[in-house]
């Protein structure tokens, strides 16, 4: 997953009245890895 990616879809669940919905199934990962390639690695709990 890309940098843009998730701002994406962070400002569309805005608009959608989701925001809490998706902030909620990241808040699941234990870790969140951003690189300097702009890319994601995520870790489940």
């Amino acid at each position: 997953m890309t940098h843009y990616t998730l701002v994406n879809e962070l400002v569309e669940a805005k608009h959608a009245n989701q925001l809490s919905r998706v902030l909620g199934r990241w808040s699941r990962y234990e870790l969140i890895v951003s690189t300097n390639w702009g890319t994601f690695r995520c870790w489940l709990r």
